[in-house]
């Protein structure tokens, strides 16, 4: 295959990518092999696609789960670039050379030289600015199809939130879109009964969130319940303790959808707070219960009155979450809301959505990454036209194609839009990990707000 000019980005179902430059000639020999005759790419390896190989005429370079760059001259001579991780460099024994291996890291750059007759691998610092990493994330706008439920919001009307609790006492109290429960000391077997806001599909629906806050590092039990509000233990979730008390964590469990005791239509739950810890006394917040398509991480849902999680503002003015969503007013064309603290695996997630609405004088809206340390780069970020008509849009954004998406990725900045003393709102911000074959259906699906880099 030879590609005269141009760039051209291949991503593989196991999640590898690979950037070529034109001009380049090279043969995909299978989903583990690529050929390099001439020319230059670069490779993005998760963890799923780590012996990844790129054989030039001289050597084979193994990916061990990286990003790097090859080139290859028209004598056939090739050069090796490591961007981030490692890769391992093979060079087979001729008549006059012994084989060679080398492993370089991040930063390190090699090629095959010839001294005094002999081949020596001759290591040098790398450059990344001579390569075309990535053609950038490829994103969609309003996706067809549902990749989320809320099951309940906690919100302040509490007609449909009850405790069953035999013995004791118990009681709710609502505010600010958090559900507060008290259960007094002696309680026994304490338990909540609250309905569901839609009714659940748990076979298309089955990865659940519960953002929960309480005094007590224990198990929380979840039953659906039927329109008949029987409890089966086989229709039970256990979300595990929490890691820290008194702080608001998102806790996760996966519901078995292909049990036949799950073949029921859900329309309630019941929340035991403190499950069979044996504990008779509890304080706790509930905050929302969602259940996703994919495995999902809340990194913000703005769904609790003056709850930012973490995340911090610049260059917004009149900064508040309520009613469900972060609104502010931008002071100037660069405001953003930022968080340090996440703990993302890009190997597991690889896409990001939010939430947005932006004025008619929008431009458009950016979002960066990096890890722990790093500083902002405009190297780790994307921008995205804005749909500017006061009405809330989806985003789904692909980061298998983004540079520096990989390991752990501890920051993430969303700046909304580029207009000044204008008022937004964002509603959530996630990470979503969609297989990859799944995720083409998404991409390929033709939309009339698709939008794609």
């Amino acid at each position: 295959m030879t590609l005269s000019k141009g760039v051209l980005e291949i991503t593989y179902r196991h999640g590898a990518v690979i950037t070529v430059e034109g001009p380049s000639s090279f043969e995909l020999i299978n989903r583990d092999l690529v050929l390099l005759h001439t020319g230059q790419l670069t490779s993005r390896i998760p963890k799923a696609a780590v012996g990844f190989t790129i054989r030039t005429p001289d050597s084979d370079v193994i990916d061990l789960g990286t990003e790097a760059g090859v080139r290859v001259d028209a004598s056939g001579k090739s050069e090796v670039h490591v961007f981030e991780g490692e890769v391992e460099v093979n060079v087979a024994a001729n008549d006059q050379s012994q084989a060679i291996q080398r492993s370089l890291l991040s930063g390190e750059a090699g090629r095959l030289i010839n001294r005094k007759g002999q081949r020596v691998f001759f290591e040098f610092e790398s450059n990344r600015d001579d390569f075309v990493r990535s053609i950038g994330p490829r994103f969609v706008a309003d996706p067809r199809g549902l990749r989320s439920q809320v099951l309940c919001d906690f919100s302040n009307d509490l007609a449909d939130h009850y405790s069953i609790s035999p013995e004791g006492h118990s009681s709710f109290s609502g505010a600010g879109g958090l559900l507060h429960g008290k259960i007094d000391p002696g309680t026994h077997d304490p338990k909540f009964q609250f309905k569901l806001q839609a009714k659940y599909d748990h076979e298309a629906f089955s990865f659940l969130r519960l953002a929960i806050r309480k005094n007590r590092l224990v198990e929380t039990e979840l039953f659906f319940t039927d329109q008949s509000g029987k409890v089966k233990a086989s229709r039970k979730v256990v979300f595990p303790p929490l890691h820290a008390p008194n702080a608001f964590a998102e806790t996760r469990q996966k519901v078995p959808s292909r049990s036949s005791a799950w073949q029921f239509d859900a329309s309630s739950c019941r929340l035991d707070p403190i499950g069979n810890s044996g504990a008779r006394s509890c304080i706790f917040d509930l905050d929302y219960l969602i259940a996703d398509k994919y495995p999902t991480l809340g990194l913000v849902e703005f769904d609790a009155d003056g709850k930012m999680s973490g995340w911090q503002t610049r260059s917004i003015a009149n900064a508040v979450v309520a009613d469900g969503v972060l609104r502010g007013t931008s002071q100037d064309a660069d405001p953003y809301v930022l968080s340090r603290t996440l703990n993302v695996d890009a190997e597991k997630y690889n896409v990001i959505e939010f939430r947005l609405k932006v004025p008619p004088e929008a431009i458009l809206t950016k979002v960066y990454w990096g890890k722990r340390g790093d500083a902002i780069s405009e190297d780790k970020q994307v921008e995205l036209p804005v749909f500017p008509d006061n009405q809330f849009h989806t985003f789904l954004i692909d980061m298998s194609r983004a540079p520096g998406w990989n390991e752990t990725i501890h920051y993430l900045r969303l700046d909304p839009m580029k207009a000044t003393r204008k008022s937004f709102e964002v509603d959530y911000i996630r990470a979503i990990a969609i297989p990859p074959s799944q995720l083409e259906e998404i991409f390929l699906t033709p939309k009339q707000k698709r939008n794609q880099s």
